[in-house]
């Protein structure tokens, strides 16, 4: 959902492609098994303290079941209506050598007039299994799906290996899968925008 952002004449060209705001005032905090950040980036548009403008947060519990939740907003530089709007929660539970994790996320888009122009959810599922000190295996399967328009959701299968040579040297083999339909996005696919068929992804 942040694809609208990179950068000059984008929505936000304070966020670049939603990794980097630049004009950034960020705080973060651990106490015992909490811990919490949040970040604002000045609009810096001359008028109008909404424009540009972009806001994030985080918060995390670290216990026997870890918890996590972000959200993240990015406002338009001309408008300083929302551009886009992102909320998440995971978690994850060690289990000795199996590590299970799972992740719900949800991503708004919206024109400048403050239409929603996109509206995705995708879910995730999958785990580490460490069959040694250096051997490990891991699989997680993705759910994309779209609330606006039809056809357009993908599933992804991603299973590898990992092996530690060393402190440093890490060598490993990965495989994915994408059942995507018809108008499948590269939102809720890995495909990019291109069209994807029925069946093969």
């Amino acid at each position: 959902s942040s694809a609208q952002n990179t950068g000059p004449g984008s929505a936000s060209p304070n966020n670049n492609l939603g990794f980097f705001a630049s004009n950034a005032i960020s705080y973060q905090l651990s106490v015992d098994a909490v811990s919490g950040g949040v970040a604002y980036s000045l609009g810096e548009v001359s008028g109008n303290q909404r424009n540009n403008q972009l806001l994030a947060g985080y918060l995390t519990y670290s216990g026997p079941v870890t918890v996590s939740t972000a959200y993240h907003e990015s406002r338009w530089a001309t408008t300083g209506e929302l551009s886009d709007r992102k909320s998440s929660l995971g978690a994850g539970f060690v289990m000795g050598p199996v590590n299970l994790k799972a992740n719900y996320l949800q991503a708004k888009q919206y024109a400048q007039s403050g239409v929603t122009t996109g509206n995705w959810v995708i879910i995730g599922v999958g785990g580490d299994w460490a069959l040694s000190a250096v051997d490990s295996l891991n699989a997680a399967v993705y759910r994309g799906k779209s609330r606006i328009g039809s056809d357009n959701a993908a599933t992804s299968l991603v299973v590898g290996f990992e092996k530690n040579l060393s402190k440093r040297t890490t060598v490993y083999l990965q495989g994915a899968g994408i059942k995507a339909e018809r108008n499948a996005d590269f939102v809720v696919s890995l495909l990019g925008a291109q069209q994807a068929d029925d069946e093969i992804g």
